[in-house]
C-alpha cells in the first residue's frame, strides 16, 4: 500500500512525526489517499483537509 508524506520511512514516519510510535497512515476523504500526517497532507495537497468518515473500511492503518 502506498503512504505518502515528506521524507517517509518504510513505517510511514515522515519528517514531521517519527518517533517509534508514529507507525499510522490516515486516509483523507477528498484525495482518497494514506498521509503520513495531516501535515504532509496539507503541504502535499491543493485542497483543504477533510477527514474520512469513521464508516470507511480501512480509514487509518497502523
Amino acid at each position: 500500500m502506498l503512504f505518502k508524506g515528506i521524507v517517509i520511512d518504510d513505517n510511514s514516519r515522515c519528517q514531521h512525526y517519527h518517533s517509534s510510535q508514529n507507525i499510522v497512515a490516515l486516509k483523507y476523504a477528498d484525495c482518497h489517499s494514506y498521509y503520513a500526517c495531516y501535515k504532509c497532507h496539507g503541504a502535499m495537497e491543493s485542497h483543504s483537509l477533510k477527514a474520512t468518515s469513521a464508516d470507511e473500511v480501512k480509514p487509518v492503518i497502523c
